[in-house]
């Protein structure tokens, strides 16, 4: 078992102490200052999904802006002109963009994004590898569940990363082939017509997996990047500044320091 992050792990319920005292940026920048150079990088790789989405609204001028990512806003800006400092595949992307070519054949914009992501993902280290997979499955599935309910296709919306993904781009079965192989379809499936439900199911399902991803390395970076999914979650949800957003924080904050106590 790695005991590389010992204090750093068995500190976290410190940092995620309570609603009042939740301060996402602050847990940020102390988990991130205790990790060797390479682990830090791992923390980014993590946080560039928001980053992904964020480059996406730079370029279709809207205002919305999540800080969760890696890179500030200022910095996104102007790096959808200059972009040698992004991560290799951020800098594909835009730079097909500027020559007017699609990343990837017959993906929407962000698809586009989200394949090259998930594609530096797998190549990282072996946890990335299997969060790479299935965070593309789970968006997958919620991309083709919509798609059904608008009576639309779905092919424009699924990544083609894996073996999964040419199922749930054609199967016709409510399950799309998947049930016995995906363990949480069902929470997907049940939930896909309740934003909030649904945006509830897709935590619960990836705390699951990074608990499951951690197991044999409590001490190690695993466990740490476990955390800052946790952490971005619950950041979320208090972000929402509503009844149900800050109850449901609550919960979490309970579930993390219940989980990293035992």
């Amino acid at each position: 078992m790695s005991r590389k992050y010992y204090y750093l792990v068995t500190g976290l319920p410190n940092l995620a102490d309570n609603v009042k005292n939740f301060d996402y940026a602050k847990i940020r920048e102390e988990v991130i200052e205790v990790l060797a150079k390479e682990d830090a990088e791992l923390v980014k790789f993590l946080l560039l999904r928001f980053d992904n989405e964020n480059i996406i609204n730079i370029l279709d001028k809207k205002q919305e802006f999540d800080s969760r990512g890696w890179f500030s806003r200022s910095e996104l800006e102007e790096a959808v002109n200059n972009f040698d400092a992004l991560p290799k595949y951020l800098q594909v992307f835009l730079q097909n963009r500027k020559d007017d070519k699609e990343s990837v054949a017959g993906l929407g914009v962000f698809e586009q994004l989200s394949y090259l992501y998930y594609k530096e993902l797998s190549g990282v280290n072996a946890w990335f590898a299997k969060w790479a997979v299935f965070c593309a499955d789970i968006q997958n599935v919620v991309a083709a569940s919509n798609a059904r309910e608008l009576g639309v296709s779905a092919e424009r919306s699924v990544i083609q990363i894996n073996d999964n993904a040419e199922k749930i781009a054609k199967s016709r079965a409510s399950d799309f082939g998947l049930g016995n192989s995906l363990s949480w379809m069902e929470q997907i499936s049940k939930n896909i017509n309740d934003p909030i439900a649904l945006e509830e199911a897709i935590d619960d399902i990836y705390w699951k997996k990074v608990d499951e991803l951690s197991i044999g390395s409590e001490f190690g970076m695993e466990s740490v990047l476990g955390f800052m999914v946790k952490a971005n979650s619950i950041e979320r949800w208090l972000r929402l500044d509503t009844e149900n957003g800050i109850a449901r924080a609550k919960g979490l904050i309970e579930n993390l320091k219940s989980s990293l106590q035992k």
